[in-house]
């Protein structure tokens, strides 16, 4: 599957679009198809370092999605 992914923090176009395996539902968990993602000011501050919430390298930012 695609996926933007943070490699670093730094600005939006930092990221970029990788392939990754497919994920695996867990118990009591489902996969969802996506069809559209949204990205916001917090995402934004995750990718820069600026926010209290820092992933490890390489992460997905955002939230939310529809599918």
């Amino acid at each position: 599957m695609k996926a933007i992914l943070c490699q670093r923090f730094g600005t939006p176009d930092h990221l970029v679009l990788a392939d990754i395996p497919d994920p695996l539902a867990g118990p009591g968990e489902v996969v969802a198809k996506v069809a559209a993602v949204g990205l916001n000011f917090f995402d934004t501050l995750i990718v820069a370092g600026k926010y209290q919430t820092k992933p490890p390298f390489p992460f997905s930012p955002g939230g939310e999605f529809a599918g």
